[in-house]
């Protein structure tokens, strides 16, 4: 399947929506989502360190694209106590992807670099944070808002310290600099060309890239524990807000909780 053969032990496991492939050995792992004989060491390494993973692409056939699990048991450390949250988290990435086109609707809309040069010097900031914000909707609305409900549905959360510690930190630190790097790059770039002078321009992405994307993770995973306090299952949270834009998750959580609140007066 995954075009090499394995070195290690493998179980396989069919289940309703997913197949998922257990491997003893990491180096199997790393070859299974590199599709190498023999990995680089930079990719035995990453593989040694993680849990696990949805195969996408390659040798997988059309129908199982995004359908199978790896899990990599090689890292006992993390498997002793988060097997289940692993694969909780995997199976979710399987279940966002059935939504993947529902979610960019109330986008911020596009704004144009000639938006831009055409602005008054009053309006500028402003217009460049727009320019900036329709950029950034499809990272936010792609593969953050995957990550998200993935993090937030593998782990065992009590309370918004432990959603800001486990789900916030981890996505701002660890992978808004994936989602939003090339995306950032790509943009100071642009309104390079546009005339636009450093200064300003370093202002605006912190502001759009740091400042806002930080408060809308962080808004958007109080609002599923606000859902959860609120009565509803994590399962349910998850579902009230999987197809709408992160921006939004906090205010469809407000409404809801107001009309609950109604109903019981």
């Amino acid at each position: 399947m995954f075009g090499v053969g394995p070195k290690g032990v493998v179980t396989v496991t069919y289940n309703p929506i997913d197949i998922v492939f257990s491997l003893e050995d990491s180096s199997d792992y790393a070859r299974a989502i590199y599709e190498e004989n023999e990995p680089s060491p930079a990719q035995l390494e990453k593989g040694k360190y993680d849990g696990g993973s949805v195969a996408r692409g390659g040798s997988i056939p059309k129908e199982l694209n995004g359908k199978v699990i790896l899990i990599q048991k090689g890292n006992e450390q993390l498997l002793k106590t988060d097997l289940g949250n692993i694969l909780e988290h995997e199976r979710q990435h399987i279940s966002n992807g059935l939504y993947d086109e529902t979610r960019y609707h109330d986008l911020p809309k596009t704004v144009l670099l000639k938006d831009i040069a055409s602005a008054s010097p009053e309006a500028k900031k402003d217009t460049i944070l727009a320019y900036l914000r329709s950029e950034r909707k499809y990272a936010d609305n792609g593969k953050m808002h995957d990550e998200l409900i993935a993090h937030y549905k593998g782990l065992d959360l009590k309370s918004k310290d432990e959603v800001g510690k486990k789900v916030v930190a981890n996505l701002v630190i660890s992978y808004r600099e994936k989602f939003y790097k090339y995306k950032i790059d790509s943009c100071r770039r642009e309104l390079e060309k546009a005339g636009v002078d450093s200064p300003m321009i370093e202002e605006c992405l912190t502001e759009s890239f740091e400042n806002e994307s930080w408060q809308m993770i962080r808004d958007a995973s109080y609002s599923l524990r606000d859902l959860e306090d609120a009565g509803l299952t994590k399962d349910q949270a998850i579902n009230l807000v999987q197809m709408e834009p992160l921006a939004r998750w906090s205010e469809v959580a407000k409404q809801f909780i107001e009309q609950k609140n109604k109903k019981t007066v």
